[in-house]
């Protein structure tokens, strides 16, 4: 795993632990909401989190707390709550490193947290559905979900319009998800939504909107812990198959997951293995292939810690260390679910910066590809054989073995500079140059 720096002065929210910060578009191109005194920012990397640019445009003002939604149209989308107190929306139409933010309309007054999700409508291509919910300082949590036209993301009608479904204020973030196919883009054909959030009476409360076929109706309200940190963190996402949160108990040092079914009658709760940096400080959570992902900090050590629950084997491991830090109370972002990933991008807030990694469980890369296309060559003069590495993950080669039979005779490896027997060549190239006058004119090579 490689720490990288996404911004050196630019920080995360200090508050509403368990938002989403960090999202990639269909191209595999990761980017980070981030922000200054002054402005949200927004930088990007296109090579899994190695290096890092910084995006011409921003958002401006002191913003206090977002979201980052990047949808199935690579449209990203923030709603915000800013200096003074407002929830906002704001979209960035098929974004890239140049591409332009817009005010796309105010959501509330007086909000002290907000989130977004934006997918395509289950039976109507030409729309997408777009969901803000937010909570006020007044104590009431919110609901806007809209019928949206896909190509200019312009509402077109409300397909919620109960609007308030919570009378009570929240200390946490609002979490916020749609049943989706599993990868975090794709909604099923009943896009049900999905709320969870902490009550100031210590309630976790995982609620969730019916799709009717034509709208939603008033969301389900269901209270699964009732000594749930009503300070702490919360995170949560749909992994396809259920909707699974992740709380801070009310001891303080104890992290609780709970898993409610798509079906909405029954929820499980899991104890993963005790976070060792004392009382838990910031927490996120995220899913691959119906495995759990945490990522938190503890107060004592503020370390960056990884924890995976494994379904099939239903076991939790143990607490990695992704960065071991020294800031006071770090803020920690992931990935949403996307099960073609076995690696999630995870961003924290550390010494005045930003910084990620990609975490997760690495896979082996597939079969190269051929470039270097079979046939006849001059054996007097030098040619090159060429092959795609092929990584799923989007790894780059480390290394490479290359085998040739001269004439159905036994096998010989390059080892960089001749053939003889097998063995690794360390290198990133994926190109061979073969000398002149290796072989005879006329024989037969299978490489």
């Amino acid at each position: 795993m490689t720490v990288t720096t996404v911004a050196s002065s630019p920080t995360l929210p200090t508050n509403f632990s368990g938002q989403r910060h960090v999202a990639r578009t269909s191209s595999g191109r990761i980017w980070v909401a981030h922000r200054n005194a002054t402005d949200l920012r927004f930088s990007y990397s296109d090579n899994s989190g190695g290096s890092w640019t910084l995006a011409t445009p921003k958002i401006t003002g002191a913003i206090k707390q977002w979201c980052l939604f990047i949808d199935m149209d690579d449209n990203a989308w923030v709603s915000l709550v800013d200096e003074n107190d407002d929830a906002r929306l704001w979209v960035n139409q098929s974004i890239t490193s140049s591409s332009s933010w817009t005010y796309n309309r105010p959501i509330a007054t007086a909000a002290t947290t907000t989130a977004v999700v934006v997918f395509k409508h289950p039976t109507l291509p030409s729309w997408s559905i777009q969901a803000t919910g937010w909570n006020s300082g007044g104590g009431t949590c919110w609901m806007h979900v809209h019928q949206i036209n896909r190509y200019t993301l312009q509402t077109v009608s409300s397909l919620y319009s109960s609007n308030a479904f919570d009378s009570m204020t929240l200390l946490s973030p609002l979490v916020l998800d749609f049943a989706h196919t599993g990868d975090g883009k794709t909604a099923t054909s009943s896009p049900h939504l999905w709320v969870a959030y902490v009550r100031n009476t210590d309630d976790l409360v995982m609620g969730r909107f019916t799709w009717t076929g034509s709208g939603y109706a008033s969301a389900s309200s269901t209270v699964v812990d009732v000594t749930v940190d009503t300070a702490g963190p919360i995170a949560g996402v749909f992994d396809g198959s259920r909707f699974v949160v992740a709380a801070q108990d009310a001891t303080d040092s104890t992290i609780v997951v709970y898993e409610r079914n798509a079906g909405d009658t029954k929820t499980t709760t899991r104890t993963p293995t005790a976070l060792s940096g004392g009382d838990v400080d910031s927490l996120c959570l995220t899913s691959n292939s119906a495995n759990v992902w945490l990522f938190a900090s503890g107060q004592t050590a503020d370390d960056i810690s990884s924890l995976m629950y494994t379904r099939a084997a239903g076991t939790w491991g143990a607490w990695q260390t992704v960065e071991a830090t020294t800031v006071v109370h770090p803020y920690v972002s992931s990935e949403r679910c996307n099960n073609a990933l076995s690696k999630r991008s995870v961003v924290w807030s550390s010494s005045a910066a930003v910084k990620h990694e990609l975490v997760g469980a690495n896979r082996s890369p597939t079969t190269p590809t051929w470039v270097t296309t079979s046939g006849a060559f001059d054996e007097a003069s030098a040619h090159d054989l060429t092959w795609q590495h092929n990584d799923p993950d989007g790894d780059a080669q480390h290394s490479y073995k290359l085998r040739r039979s001269v004439n159905g005779g036994a096998n010989q490896w390059w080892n960089g500079t001749t053939w003889t027997t097998e063995g690794w060549v360390t290198s990133s190239s994926t190109v061979v140059s073969i000398s002149a006058a290796t072989v005879a004119d006329g024989d037969s090579i299978a490489y």
